[in-house]
This record gives C-alpha cells, structure tokens and sequence, in this order.
C-alpha cells in the first residue's frame, strides 16, 4: 500500500491530485470542466489539452501564465490563413482540441 502524504505533488494513491499525469481527473465535478478539460466516465473533469511548457497540446495540463488557453475569435479551418490572435503557442478548443498558427496557416491536433 502507499502512504498518502497529502502533498499533491508526491501523492500517488489518489488520482485526482496527480499532477504528473494529464489523463487523471481533476476531481472537478463534469458541470465545472474548464477549456482544455473534458468530462471522463461522466463524474470528474479530466486534462485533454493544455499546456506543455512552451505551447498548447493534447496530453498536457493546465494553463500558461502567459498565454490564455481559450481560442481567439475566429472560423478555425486547418490550413486556411490565420485568424488573428491566434499564435504559434496556439490554444485549446471547448471540444479539447488543439488549435495554433504556424506558417500563416491554421493548424489544429485532435485531442478528442
């Protein structure tokens, strides 16, 4: 058995205060799921994308400090010219997605 040591950090019996792992729940009802999360097996928001450190992507967690999560206002197309805002360190949809600009063109990563 492991001792839970109430540090989310080190904790590693309870999969909703593992922070090393994207894919477990936040333990945040479905009804508060924030961009980047989606609803898993219908009881707690899971990290579907977000952010990596340099940039936004599916298997990630979390926010930037400085770059917001949220996509720009825009008609998101793959390869069609970038809608402004958005930028190579990119966002994440509301279906989990993940959306950035490279080249001048929109480029998006399926995360669902």
């Amino acid at each position: 058995p492991t001792t839970d040591t109430d540090d989310p950090t080190t904790d590693t019996d309870d999969p909703t205060t593992d922070t090393d792992d994207p894919t477990a729940d936040t333990g945040e009802p479905c009804d508060s799921c924030e961009i980047g999360q989606l609803c898993s097996g219908g009881d707690f928001c899971q990290w579907v994308c977000g952010w990596n450190g340099g940039y936004y992507t599916c298997d990630a967690m979390g926010t930037s400090p400085t770059d917001p999560i949220e996509c720009p206002a825009g008609d998101y197309i793959p390869g069609a010219a970038c809608p402004p805002g958005l930028t190579y360190e990119g966002c994440c949809d509301e279906y989990g997605d993940s959306w950035w600009c490279e080249d001048a063109v929109i480029k998006l990563q399926e995360c669902t």
